[in-house]
């Protein structure tokens, strides 16, 4: 056997993919991931949704992609943004 070589990917990715999942375990990782890779806002988790899993995927899930968004960032943060961005 020659020298094993393994692939981690980014924190980041992995955050997305538990964004993605939404399960109870993947959203208590989410929590410890966020601080890691200093993402502290809706918005810059939206980015890394956008940046690591398809549109499609996105729209199939869009559900538990927001569900998970509501228990991490609170749903209320959600509602302000969404009236900020109505009256601009």
């Amino acid at each position: 056997f020659g020298p094993l070589h393994i692939y981690v990917p980014p924190q980041e990715y992995i955050l997305a993919l538990k964004i993605f999942a939404g399960r109870d375990k993947d959203i208590e990782d989410c929590r410890i991931l966020l601080q890691q890779v200093k993402v502290g806002s809706r918005q810059q988790a939206k980015i890394l949704l956008d940046r690591y899993i398809l549109p499609d995927a996105q729209q199939n899930n869009t559900e538990t992609i927001t569900q998970s968004l509501n228990i991490l960032f609170g749903k209320q943060r959600q509602q302000l943004a969404q009236n900020d961005g109505a009256e601009q």
